[in-house]
């Protein structure tokens, strides 16, 4: 009996204190929170992803109630709050108007409008050289929009060279090659927003040009895929159908890959990347590691061809060669059997600035297989 009055003690004195917590009518309570007030906003304007705060009290200091919205968008990234300074990051597609916290139970606005700048964006670089390339005093022409209309607010560099910017209008910007410009990315800054453009290649640019032309041709390799097996797909080259795309092998005696080419089930592969070249001569090198013979077809070449992404086939069974060789304008036989390393060139000269494919022809069987470490291209001016 004792027992079972405590017990009944132990539960009278709980629900004392449930009560305790709750209204006559048996609700909760809620809690009341403040209502904050937005006195400031800092900066009244600025392009996407910059940082305005809002400057006030009672914002408390936790983030999760917090929503900031401009116009019917909502930002997405709130960099910081504390109880009178809220800090948030301006949305992709931001609309100008007035802000809009809410936080809890409450709703309020900035009594002063925030104004959304058109973030500039740049659409082509056109130079009097020809696409791709300038050489010293060209007059280059940024196409694009939102770039306003001051020049004094507009910086350009090339190759991280200041370049001397001529004129501005809303949509175009003009800027002189400055002298012995090195090549290199566009870079234009806006009130402040730095864009990115494409690159310009020096004209008069000679010895290794490897990194101005070709992509990913040498070790360390680059993948494509985030697998981090031994076989891998190659960044930036293209495979036909017949070729084994997984062409860089990693191993513990090659950790920066090797590009290998090896046998598929079919005959006519091809392995290539598009290149536009200027004017002038060129010698491209091919460095083997070691190429291995077993039975069945063996042919392989390294080409370089005037077109866009159609590659010649190989044809023949013991000397191997082009099908149609009547675009091929420079290529080196890879089947000689080598142990040790062993490197082939080929040259070729350009009349005008030409679009290449430049790459591999395959037709290998069974246990047959080549292992390049890289390919290297130099460059001198025709005379």
């Amino acid at each position: 009996m004792k027992k079972i009055s405590f017990i009944k003690t132990i539960f009278l004195s709980l629900l004392s204190i449930a009560f305790v917590s709750c209204e006559k009518d048996g609700k909760f309570k809620e809690y009341v929170y403040p209502e904050p007030k937005i006195e400031s906003i800092y900066p009244a304007s600025g392009y996407v992803a910059s940082q305005v705060a809002l400057i006030g009290e009672d914002f408390g200091d936790r983030m999760e109630p917090v929503e900031v919205m401009f116009g019917n968008v909502k930002a997405t990234n709130i960099i910081s709050c504390n109880n009178n300074r809220i800090i948030v990051e301006v949305p992709e597609g931001a609309e100008s108007g007035k802000i809009t916290l809410n936080l809890w139970t409450h709703s309020v606005q900035s009594s002063e409008d925030f104004t959304v700048i058109p973030t500039p964006t740049i659409q082509e670089i056109v130079s009097s050289t020809g696409d791709l390339f300038a050489k010293d005093g060209d007059v280059i022409s940024v196409l694009g929009s939102a770039f306003g209309n001051s020049i004094e607010k507009v910086q350009v560099t090339i190759g991280g060279k200041t370049a001397e910017v001529t004129s501005v209008t809303e949509n175009e910007i003009k800027f002189i090659i400055p002298a012995e410009f090195i090549s290199g990315q566009v870079v234009i800054t806006v009130d402040g927003y730095e864009v990115e453009g494409t690159s310009l290649i020096n004209l008069n640019v000679e010895g290794d040009v490897t990194e101005l032309f070709l992509q990913n041709s040498k070790q360390p390799f680059q993948r494509a895929d985030a697998s981090d097996s031994e076989w891998g797909t190659a960044l930036y080259w293209t495979a036909n159908s017949n070729f084994e795309p997984k062409a860089l092998h990693f191993t513990e005696d090659e950790p920066d890959g090797m590009l290998v080419l090896r046998p598929t089930s079919k005959s006519d592969g091809a392995y290539y990347q598009i290149i536009s070249l200027p004017e002038g001569k060129y010698t491209f090198k091919i460095t083997v590691e070691k190429a291995i013979k077993g039975s069945g077809r063996y042919g392989a070449r390294f080409a370089v061809a005037k077109s866009s992404g159609t590659f010649p086939i190989l044809t023949g069974s013991a000397t191997w060669d082009f099908v149609e060789n009547d675009y091929v304008i420079g290529n080196i036989d890879l089947t000689r059997v080598v142990s040790e390393t062993t490197e082939y060139s080929c040259d070729i000269s350009l009349e005008e600035t030409t679009t290449l494919t430049v790459g591999f022809a395959t037709m290998l069987w069974t246990s047959n297989e080549i292992h390049i470490s890289g390919i290297s291209l130099k460059r001198s001016v025709n005379e």
